[in-house]
């Protein structure tokens, strides 16, 4: 695949936007691990460090576990430290890969005029890949950026709408410079009243009532630590988040993961019934479309 996009050690000059990773101070490691990829590509310049709110010494009472607390709040308060730059805001969670071609492209979209358009644009995101449709759609995409990328890398990449769609995560995103206050006001508004619900519930119900414009650029330009996000859940849904990242590495990095998790985890005997549905879900993904 060839690239247009300036290599890691040669980043843009001025850079129109700027960007924080959050991180509890009771998490060097990983904290160590997002400044050793900040650093890697040459982005260090614009990326701060927000020490997370610790949800454990909250005084906090209402329905939400103390850390989903604490990363509600952890949310607001950066977008708060970064609003007076008056440029897009990029926000990352510390369990965060970051693609050589991130920063790059998060300043084309800017370039492009993306952001006149929508509130936030996910660099990557859970878009309800459970069902075999979302996953055939996200497929074929990809497919037809392998192909583009050869003659137009920066081109080839989409941004996608998340209205009406339900969607999870806040691992990566870039706030519009123009959309940062109002989007600010919406959270301290929950904030106040308690906050209620987890911060990627929240958005995605101020997008399914009209307030916030929403997409996501795609293919993923971040994804989730596969380990990591394994151990988190046991529905498998990261494992689809990492397969669309531009830079996934399938064979060395994410199938040794999953088949540990799968060899811990306890299976149902395979019987007819079981592959039917196999080849089932495998014909919905891979099928093509009949040509008109």
């Amino acid at each position: 695949m060839t690239s247009a996009l300036p290599s890691p050690d040669q980043p843009a000059r001025a850079a129109n936007y700027v960007g924080a990773f959050i991180n509890l101070d009771r998490s060097p490691q990983r904290r160590a691990e997002m400044e050793d990829q900040i650093a890697t590509l040459g982005i260090a310049d614009r990326y701060v460090r927000f020490p997370a709110v610790d949800g454990s010494t909250l005084n906090y009472k209402g329905p939400l576990r103390p850390g989903e607390a604490g990363s509600f709040l952890s949310h607001l308060r950066v977008m708060e430290l970064l609003r007076p730059s008056g440029k897009c805001v990029h926000i990352l969670e510390d369990d965060a890969l970051l693609s050589r071609p991130m920063a790059p492209m998060i300043e084309f979209a800017i370039a492009q005029g993306i952001f006149d358009y929508f509130d936030i644009v996910y660099t990557d995101v859970y878009v309800a890949f459970e069902y075999l449709s979302s996953v055939r759609f996200h497929k074929q995409h990809y497919d037809d950026f392998l192909i583009k990328s050869q003659t137009d890398y920066q081109k080839a990449f989409k941004v996608l709408t998340l209205e009406g769609q339900t969607f999870y995560g806040l691992s990566s995103y870039v706030v519009s410079a123009n959309s940062i206050e109002r989007l600010i006001s919406h959270f301290q508004q929950e904030a106040a009243r308690g906050p209620t619900m987890p911060n990627d519930i929240f958005i995605n119900r101020l997008v399914l009532e009209g307030k916030l414009r929403v997409g996501y650029l795609f293919p993923f330009l971040t994804a989730l630590r596969l380990e990591r996000a394994i151990e988190m859940t046991v529905s498998g849904r990261s494992t689809d988040r990492y397969s669309f990242y531009l830079e996934n590495d399938l064979p060395g990095y994410a199938v040794p993961p999953l088949d540990r998790a799968i060899a811990q985890s306890t299976m149902r005997q395979r019987d007819a019934h079981q592959e039917f549905i196999n080849r089932a879900m495998e014909y919905v993904v891979m099928i093509e479309e009949p040509k008109s």
